[in-house]
């Protein structure tokens, strides 16, 4: 199953899950256990529909091209520094002949 299928089937599933659960929770009464449930079951699922949402329009996609672009320059940086002490010894060599 691709990957964009699986986030809106979560997303779908989710929404319905506090759609079907919001009338029953009962706000109304001060701050008993069952109150205190409610709004942490509540928190804990619109953090699930905001990381669907989150996958669904692709803000993952450009933080992965920008972290391959970082790793990129990194890698090049490291080859750079890896070449230097190279070239530097042979330098060396060459002017000792």
């Amino acid at each position: 199953m691709s990957g964009t299928i699986r986030n809106v089937i979560y997303l779908a599933v989710a929404i319905a899950m506090v759609l079907y659960a919001l009338p029953r929770i009962e706000f109304g009464q001060s701050w008993t256990l069952s109150t205190v449930f409610g709004i942490v079951w509540l928190g804990f699922a619109l953090i699930v529909i905001s990381a669907q949402l989150y996958l669904l329009f692709g803000v993952k996609e450009r933080q992965k091209q920008r972290l391959a672009q970082i790793k990129r320059e990194r890698n090049a940086m490291w080859e750079r520094r890896l070449q230097q002490p190279v070239q530097a010894q042979m330098r060396y060599r060459r002017s000792k002949q």
